[in-house]
């Protein structure tokens, strides 16, 4: 409320914050429900607020890929829980009609533009790793439609600039291609010229169960979204391409 007291009244909001890794979500679960589920600053949002959700492939358990929107969402840790709750309060409520919940990706992308940043995307920790030759192992059994972070902005934009109106509803938001971490190595070996052997293919799972699960195939489809805003998404090369410099 002190925020829109403060700031408003606002015609759109784009809510990006979140407590993103599974991991730390897990761990901090009052914490990742409070952001991930801020209940109370939607019901503080007049209804005439629109608003552009960014929600994530993990309300997916990974079983039955490749998934489509109207597919029964049934995530498997608390990240993609909080998630799907925020989804269901946002289009479920006073907002039904002027909101859209973008299911994205593994997001990709170039170094980040305005100085030091904690956290880059994983193509630039497979690009330092591969230069330095670091033996590194990458899964060969968990997919995923990265999208480019670009292309993210695309579809955020177009919202932004054509209003939600009848478009309002859930997307999925992911990339052309459906690939794996070890399949991201081989292209940011390619594109750079990297030798790949110090990357290591291992399977997920063959290892034992880990505190917090992991959806094995979240691969799905974004036409819907692609036929909404008449963006289309890049594949995997192209992301690596506009990202990294060339060998």
């Amino acid at each position: 409320k002190s925020v829109l007291n403060t700031h408003g009244p606002f015609d759109i909001v784009v809510h990006l914050a979140a407590v993103s890794s599974p991991g730390v979500a897990e761990k901090n679960a009052e914490a990742a429900r409070q952001i991930n589920t801020p209940s109370s600053f939607l019901d503080a949002l007049p209804a005439t607020a629109q608003l552009i959700f960014l929600s994530t492939d993990q309300v997916y358990d990974g079983t039955n890929a490749p998934y489509e929107e109207n597919d029964e969402a049934r995530p498997v840790n608390l990240y993609g829980e909080t998630k799907l709750e925020f989804e269901r309060q946002l289009l479920n409520g006073k907002h039904k009609m002027g909101s859209v919940a973008l299911r994205s990706s593994l997001i990709l992308g170039p170094a980040t533009p305005l100085g030091a940043c904690r956290k880059q995307t994983f193509l630039q920790f497979v690009h330092d790793r591969l230069k330095k030759q670091e033996e590194t192992q990458f899964f060969t059994d968990e997919y995923r439609n990265v999208v480019y972070v670009k292309d993210v902005c695309k579809q955020i934009q177009y919202f932004i600039d054509h209003g939600i109106g009848e478009k309002s509803g859930v997307y999925n938001m992911g990339g052309a291609d459906r690939v794996s971490r070890l399949d991201i190595a081989m292209a940011v070996a390619d594109h750079c010229g990297f030798d790949m052997a110090c990357a290591k293919g291992m399977e997920r799972a063959s290892l034992p169960p880990g505190p917090v699960a992991s959806p094995p195939d979240i691969s799905m489809n974004s036409t819907k979204l692609e036929e909404a805003t008449g963006i289309k998404m890049l594949g995997l090369a192209d992301m690596v391409k506009l990202s990294l410099p060339a060998r």
